[in-house]
């Protein structure tokens, strides 16, 4: 119940992932470039065990998709990652959004099997989860501010 421009704005403040993103416990942006950036993630699995993963995601230009895979320049515990989130504005519901998340994941041989099976499906609902939840507060705190009252009131 929000707008694209709310479930952006919540995908790519990476410095609030950890403790909001199923198991991130760090993240750090190490490089932007225009439409690429370059994250260290920090997943914490329980049992004191944690997995880096160094990442580059990719924004389309026209804000359609952000796509992400390893940063090929860094190492990273996981041994491939790609994914894909899509976001388009509802087609009956006025400021509200569709939004689409695909995975896949190639984890490390010693992982216990039960833990490697959990890590996709967490992710991908508990940080759906946090998307649409934080950016709906985004969307309501936004239209509730005076200022976004008056430019409404004055572009009607």
């Amino acid at each position: 119940a929000s707008p694209p421009q709310s479930v952006w704005k919540t995908f790519l403040c990476f410095g609030e992932y950890p403790g909001n993103f199923p198991n991130c416990v760090y993240s750090k942006v190490h490089e932007k470039k225009q439409n690429i950036q370059l994250v260290e993630l920090h997943h914490g699995l329980g049992f004191g065990m944690k997995l880096r993963n160094c990442m580059e995601y990719k924004l389309a230009s026209k804000k359609l998709s952000l796509t992400w895979s390893l940063d090929p320049g860094r190492s990273s515990d996981f041994l491939g990652v790609q994914g894909q989130f899509v976001v388009e504005p509802h087609p009956t519901k006025r400021n509200w959004s569709r939004v689409w998340y695909s995975t896949d994941v190639s984890l490390p041989q010693w992982l216990p099997t039960y833990i490697a099976n959990q890590i996709p499906k967490q992710s991908g609902m508990k940080g759906l989860d946090f998307v649409k939840t934080r950016s709906e507060k985004v969307y309501m705190t936004k239209t509730k501010s005076p200022r976004w009252a008056l430019s409404k009131r004055l572009l009607s």
